[in-house]
Protein backbone atom coordinates (compact mmCIF):
# COMPACT_ATOMS: atom_id res chain seq x y z
CA UNK A 1 0.00 0.00 0.00
CA UNK A 2 2.83 2.52 0.63
CA UNK A 3 4.09 1.94 -3.03
CA UNK A 4 0.84 2.41 -4.06
CA UNK A 5 0.55 5.68 -2.28
CA UNK A 6 4.20 6.90 -3.79
CA UNK A 7 3.25 5.88 -7.28
CA UNK A 8 -0.16 8.14 -7.09
CA UNK A 9 1.83 11.21 -5.58
CA UNK A 10 4.29 10.73 -8.72
CA UNK A 11 1.22 10.21 -10.70
CA UNK A 12 -0.43 13.35 -9.35
CA UNK A 13 2.79 15.48 -9.41
CA UNK A 14 3.47 14.09 -13.08
CA UNK A 15 0.01 15.82 -14.04
CA UNK A 16 0.52 19.05 -12.31
CA UNK A 17 4.49 19.05 -14.05
CA UNK A 18 2.60 18.30 -17.24
CA UNK A 19 0.16 20.84 -16.66
CA UNK A 20 2.22 23.64 -15.34
CA UNK A 21 4.70 22.98 -18.50
CA UNK A 22 1.63 23.07 -20.94
CA UNK A 23 0.96 26.61 -19.47
CA UNK A 24 4.13 28.08 -19.66
CA UNK A 25 4.83 27.06 -23.29
CA UNK A 26 0.96 28.28 -23.79
CA UNK A 27 2.44 32.11 -22.32
CA UNK A 28 5.60 32.24 -24.40
CA UNK A 29 3.49 31.08 -27.37
CA UNK A 30 1.23 34.12 -26.63
CA UNK A 31 3.34 36.71 -25.59
CA UNK A 32 5.85 35.83 -29.40
CA UNK A 33 2.00 36.42 -31.10
CA UNK A 34 1.67 39.55 -28.84
CA UNK A 35 5.13 41.19 -29.88
CA UNK A 36 4.69 40.40 -33.70
CA UNK A 37 0.76 42.10 -33.88
CA UNK A 38 2.06 44.88 -31.91
CA UNK A 39 4.74 45.06 -34.62
CA UNK A 40 2.54 45.18 -37.25
CA UNK A 41 -1.18 46.44 -35.86
CA UNK A 42 -3.29 47.24 -38.82
CA UNK A 43 -2.82 42.86 -39.91
CA UNK A 44 -6.03 42.39 -37.86
CA UNK A 45 -4.41 39.05 -36.06
CA UNK A 46 -5.61 37.30 -33.00
CA UNK A 47 -3.74 35.82 -30.60
CA UNK A 48 -4.09 31.71 -30.73
CA UNK A 49 -4.20 29.31 -27.60
CA UNK A 50 -1.40 26.87 -28.60
CA UNK A 51 -1.99 24.84 -25.29
CA UNK A 52 -5.90 23.58 -23.76
CA UNK A 53 -6.28 25.33 -20.78
CA UNK A 54 -9.60 27.06 -19.95
CA UNK A 55 -8.23 30.37 -17.55
CA UNK A 56 -5.92 31.04 -20.34
CA UNK A 57 -8.48 30.86 -22.76
CA UNK A 58 -10.18 33.18 -21.56
CA UNK A 59 -7.00 35.29 -20.93
CA UNK A 60 -6.44 35.67 -24.22
CA UNK A 61 -10.55 35.79 -25.46
CA UNK A 62 -9.75 39.34 -23.23
CA UNK A 63 -6.42 40.28 -24.58
CA UNK A 64 -7.72 39.89 -28.52
CA UNK A 65 -10.94 41.78 -27.76
CA UNK A 66 -8.97 44.76 -26.72
CA UNK A 67 -6.63 43.87 -29.75
CA UNK A 68 -9.57 44.42 -31.83
CA UNK A 69 -10.29 47.87 -30.22
CA UNK A 70 -6.77 48.62 -30.93
CA UNK A 71 -6.82 47.54 -34.26
CA UNK A 72 -9.99 49.46 -35.59
CA UNK A 73 -8.72 52.75 -33.70
CA UNK A 74 -5.36 52.82 -35.44
CA UNK A 75 -7.22 52.03 -38.80
CA UNK A 76 -8.92 54.81 -38.19
CA UNK A 77 -6.52 56.80 -37.06
CA UNK A 78 -4.52 56.05 -39.91
CA UNK A 79 -7.45 57.15 -42.49
CA UNK A 80 -8.08 60.55 -40.70
CA UNK A 81 -4.57 60.96 -41.00
CA UNK A 82 -4.40 60.24 -44.59
CA UNK A 83 -7.26 62.54 -45.50
CA UNK A 84 -5.77 65.16 -43.50
CA UNK A 85 -2.42 64.77 -45.61
CA UNK A 86 -3.89 64.78 -48.96
CA UNK A 87 -6.47 68.02 -47.47
CA UNK A 88 -3.01 69.72 -46.93
CA UNK A 89 -1.39 68.96 -50.46
CA UNK A 90 -4.88 69.88 -51.95
CA UNK A 91 -4.57 73.53 -49.73
CA UNK A 92 -0.96 74.00 -50.48
CA UNK A 93 -1.48 73.61 -54.50
CA UNK A 94 -4.53 75.60 -54.63
CA UNK A 95 -3.07 78.05 -52.38
CA UNK A 96 0.43 78.46 -54.93
CA UNK A 97 -1.12 79.57 -58.01
CA UNK A 98 -2.89 82.83 -57.01
CA UNK A 99 0.02 83.87 -54.36
CA UNK A 100 2.33 83.47 -57.51
CA UNK A 101 0.12 85.53 -59.66
CA UNK A 102 0.01 88.15 -56.82
CA UNK A 103 4.08 87.91 -56.66
CA UNK A 104 4.10 88.57 -60.75
CA UNK A 105 1.94 91.36 -60.64
CA UNK A 106 3.97 93.10 -57.50
CA UNK A 107 7.04 92.81 -59.25
CA UNK A 108 5.22 95.14 -62.43
CA UNK A 109 3.73 97.82 -60.18
CA UNK A 110 4.99 100.73 -61.24
CA UNK A 111 6.61 102.43 -57.97
CA UNK A 112 8.62 105.43 -60.02
CA UNK A 113 5.99 107.96 -58.73
CA UNK A 114 6.16 106.46 -55.24
CA UNK A 115 7.22 108.03 -52.13
CA UNK A 116 9.96 106.00 -50.30
CA UNK A 117 7.80 105.26 -47.08
CA UNK A 118 5.12 103.36 -50.15
CA UNK A 119 8.24 101.77 -51.78
CA UNK A 120 8.86 100.64 -48.35
CA UNK A 121 5.62 99.06 -47.60
CA UNK A 122 5.66 96.61 -50.86
CA UNK A 123 9.01 95.09 -50.06
CA UNK A 124 7.53 94.67 -46.91
CA UNK A 125 4.20 93.17 -48.69
CA UNK A 126 6.73 91.19 -50.86
CA UNK A 127 9.11 89.48 -48.40
CA UNK A 128 5.90 88.27 -46.65
CA UNK A 129 3.99 87.04 -49.63
CA UNK A 130 7.26 85.32 -50.41
CA UNK A 131 7.74 83.61 -47.20
CA UNK A 132 4.02 82.63 -47.10
CA UNK A 133 4.79 81.29 -50.56
CA UNK A 134 8.15 79.22 -49.25
CA UNK A 135 5.77 77.74 -46.33
CA UNK A 136 3.47 76.48 -48.96
CA UNK A 137 5.59 74.93 -51.08
CA UNK A 138 6.83 73.19 -48.24
CA UNK A 139 4.25 72.22 -46.84
CA UNK A 140 3.02 70.88 -50.56
CA UNK A 141 6.19 68.83 -50.58
CA UNK A 142 6.01 67.71 -46.92
CA UNK A 143 2.63 66.23 -47.22
CA UNK A 144 3.50 64.45 -50.72
CA UNK A 145 6.60 62.96 -49.47
CA UNK A 146 4.32 61.90 -46.22
CA UNK A 147 2.35 60.06 -48.55
CA UNK A 148 4.93 58.73 -50.20
CA UNK A 149 3.70 60.45 -53.50
CA UNK A 150 7.02 62.22 -53.73
CA UNK A 151 8.19 60.66 -57.14
CA UNK A 152 12.52 59.65 -57.03
CA UNK A 153 14.68 59.09 -60.21
CA UNK A 154 16.83 56.98 -58.32
CA UNK A 155 20.01 56.31 -60.94
CA UNK A 156 23.81 56.58 -59.87
CA UNK A 157 25.44 60.11 -59.18
CA UNK A 158 28.30 61.43 -58.08
CA UNK A 159 27.95 62.86 -54.49
CA UNK A 160 31.56 64.24 -54.70
CA UNK A 161 30.41 66.68 -57.71
CA UNK A 162 26.98 67.00 -56.53
CA UNK A 163 28.18 68.46 -52.51
CA UNK A 164 31.05 70.82 -54.76
CA UNK A 165 28.68 72.66 -57.14
CA UNK A 166 26.13 73.07 -53.73
CA UNK A 167 28.77 74.36 -51.95
CA UNK A 168 30.22 76.69 -54.60
CA UNK A 169 27.19 77.97 -55.19
CA UNK A 170 26.65 79.51 -51.79
CA UNK A 171 30.28 80.68 -51.70
CA UNK A 172 29.06 84.35 -51.63
CA UNK A 173 26.76 83.57 -49.24
CA UNK A 174 30.19 82.69 -46.86
CA UNK A 175 31.46 85.81 -47.62
CA UNK A 176 28.56 87.89 -46.48
CA UNK A 177 28.06 85.83 -43.29
CA UNK A 178 32.22 86.12 -43.13
CA UNK A 179 31.92 82.52 -42.23
CA UNK A 180 35.24 80.31 -42.74
CA UNK A 181 34.67 77.39 -45.41
CA UNK A 182 37.19 74.65 -45.07
CA UNK A 183 36.22 71.77 -47.91
CA UNK A 184 38.06 68.58 -47.51
CA UNK A 185 36.48 66.36 -50.33
CA UNK A 186 39.59 64.59 -51.99
CA UNK A 187 39.77 64.54 -56.00
CA UNK A 188 37.82 60.90 -56.67
CA UNK A 189 34.40 60.67 -57.49
CA UNK A 190 31.93 59.12 -55.05
CA UNK A 191 29.20 57.18 -56.37
CA UNK A 192 25.64 56.69 -54.70
CA UNK A 193 22.43 55.26 -55.80
CA UNK A 194 19.43 58.66 -55.64
CA UNK A 195 18.01 61.12 -56.88
CA UNK A 196 20.10 63.69 -58.15
CA UNK A 197 17.31 67.22 -57.15
CA UNK A 198 16.69 65.48 -54.24
CA UNK A 199 20.27 64.86 -52.72
CA UNK A 200 21.14 68.31 -53.92
CA UNK A 201 17.83 69.75 -51.83
CA UNK A 202 19.62 67.46 -48.82
CA UNK A 203 23.12 69.98 -48.89
CA UNK A 204 21.34 72.94 -49.73
CA UNK A 205 18.97 72.60 -46.60
CA UNK A 206 22.14 72.02 -44.58
CA UNK A 207 23.97 74.73 -45.78
CA UNK A 208 21.10 77.08 -44.91
CA UNK A 209 20.47 75.96 -41.50
CA UNK A 210 24.05 76.26 -40.93
CA UNK A 211 24.30 79.33 -42.95
CA UNK A 212 21.41 80.79 -40.21
CA UNK A 213 22.87 79.48 -36.98
CA UNK A 214 26.74 79.31 -37.67
CA UNK A 215 28.74 82.06 -36.01
CA UNK A 216 32.07 81.75 -38.32
CA UNK A 217 32.96 78.38 -39.11
CA UNK A 218 32.12 75.77 -41.21
CA UNK A 219 33.99 72.64 -41.99
CA UNK A 220 33.13 69.88 -44.62
CA UNK A 221 35.00 66.63 -44.87
CA UNK A 222 34.18 63.87 -47.28
CA UNK A 223 35.25 60.21 -47.40
CA UNK A 224 34.70 56.45 -48.25
CA UNK A 225 35.12 53.53 -45.97
CA UNK A 226 33.30 50.21 -45.70
CA UNK A 227 31.40 50.32 -48.63
CA UNK A 228 30.21 53.93 -47.31
CA UNK A 229 30.28 57.63 -47.96
CA UNK A 230 30.67 59.64 -45.22
CA UNK A 231 30.16 63.60 -45.68
CA UNK A 232 30.75 65.72 -42.47
CA UNK A 233 29.47 68.94 -42.03
CA UNK A 234 31.27 71.25 -38.97
CA UNK A 235 29.82 74.87 -37.91
CA UNK A 236 30.22 76.79 -34.59
CA UNK A 237 27.08 77.47 -33.05
CA UNK A 238 26.17 79.30 -29.36
CA UNK A 239 23.62 77.19 -27.48
CA UNK A 240 22.99 73.74 -28.39
CA UNK A 241 21.40 71.87 -25.99
CA UNK A 242 20.73 68.02 -25.82
CA UNK A 243 16.58 68.76 -26.26
CA UNK A 244 17.47 70.53 -29.26
CA UNK A 245 18.85 67.41 -31.08
CA UNK A 246 16.00 65.27 -30.02
CA UNK A 247 13.28 68.18 -31.45
CA UNK A 248 15.62 68.89 -34.62
CA UNK A 249 13.69 67.01 -37.23
CA UNK A 250 10.40 67.89 -36.12
CA UNK A 251 8.17 69.79 -38.16
CA UNK A 252 8.12 73.99 -37.18
CA UNK A 253 10.62 73.48 -34.84
CA UNK A 254 13.14 76.93 -35.19
CA UNK A 255 15.93 77.16 -32.04
CA UNK A 256 15.47 81.15 -31.87
CA UNK A 257 12.13 81.71 -32.01
CA UNK A 258 13.22 85.75 -33.60
CA UNK A 259 14.06 84.30 -36.62
CA UNK A 260 10.90 82.48 -37.70
CA UNK A 261 10.20 84.92 -40.73
CA UNK A 262 13.75 83.45 -42.48
CA UNK A 263 12.79 79.82 -42.06
CA UNK A 264 9.39 77.76 -42.56
CA UNK A 265 10.58 75.06 -39.99
CA UNK A 266 10.27 72.18 -42.17
CA UNK A 267 13.42 72.15 -43.90
CA UNK A 268 15.53 69.35 -42.14
CA UNK A 269 11.69 67.43 -41.37
CA UNK A 270 11.94 67.32 -45.27
CA UNK A 271 15.32 66.43 -45.36
CA UNK A 272 14.84 63.30 -42.97
CA UNK A 273 11.89 62.16 -45.34
CA UNK A 274 13.96 62.64 -48.45
CA UNK A 275 16.96 60.87 -47.20
CA UNK A 276 14.96 57.81 -45.96
CA UNK A 277 12.97 58.06 -49.14
CA UNK A 278 16.26 57.36 -50.95
CA UNK A 279 17.10 54.34 -48.22
CA UNK A 280 19.30 56.36 -46.51
CA UNK A 281 19.78 57.39 -42.49
CA UNK A 282 20.16 60.81 -40.68
CA UNK A 283 20.27 60.99 -37.33
CA UNK A 284 21.62 63.62 -34.80
CA UNK A 285 23.66 64.44 -31.65
CA UNK A 286 25.29 66.38 -29.39
CA UNK A 287 28.93 65.75 -29.42
CA UNK A 288 31.36 67.37 -26.75
CA UNK A 289 33.79 68.41 -28.17
CA UNK A 290 35.33 72.15 -27.50
CA UNK A 291 33.85 74.15 -30.83
CA UNK A 292 29.77 73.16 -31.98
CA UNK A 293 30.12 71.69 -35.38
CA UNK A 294 27.16 70.37 -37.52
CA UNK A 295 28.03 66.60 -39.13
CA UNK A 296 26.31 65.20 -42.37
CA UNK A 297 26.95 61.26 -42.78
CA UNK A 298 26.39 58.73 -45.58
CA UNK A 299 26.35 55.75 -43.88
CA UNK A 300 29.67 55.94 -42.17
CA UNK A 301 30.65 56.83 -38.59
CA UNK A 302 31.72 60.19 -38.57
CA UNK A 303 35.17 61.49 -37.71
CA UNK A 304 36.62 63.16 -35.04
CA UNK A 305 36.26 66.79 -35.06
CA UNK A 306 39.00 69.11 -34.34
CA UNK A 307 37.28 72.06 -33.25
CA UNK A 308 36.17 73.18 -29.92
CA UNK A 309 33.31 73.24 -27.56
CA UNK A 310 30.35 71.38 -28.10
CA UNK A 311 29.08 69.86 -31.34
CA UNK A 312 25.91 69.08 -33.39
CA UNK A 313 26.76 66.21 -35.26
CA UNK A 314 23.96 65.08 -38.00
CA UNK A 315 24.75 61.85 -39.70
CA UNK A 316 23.47 61.07 -42.97
CA UNK A 317 24.23 57.46 -44.22
CA UNK A 318 23.96 55.99 -48.25
CA UNK A 319 25.74 52.72 -49.52
CA UNK A 320 28.35 53.22 -52.49
CA UNK A 321 27.10 52.57 -55.69
CA UNK A 322 29.64 50.03 -57.45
Amino acid sequence: MYYWLIGILILISCYFALRYYCLNRGIRSAKSQLREIAQELEQNRIIKCSTPNHQLELLLEEINDNLKTMQKQRIQFNRREQTIRKQIESISHDLRTPLTSMLGYMELMDDTTWTQEEKDYLQIIQRKAKALERLIAAFYDLSRLELNDYYFKMEKMDIHKSLNETMLNFYQDFEDRMIQVDLETGERPSYVFCDGGALERVFMNLIQNTLRYAKSYLKVVLKEEHQNVSIEFENDTDDLKEEDVERLFEPFYIKDESRTSQSTGLGLTITKHIVEQMNGTISAEIRHNPQNSVQLQDNLQSSNSQNQGNSLVVNLEFKISK
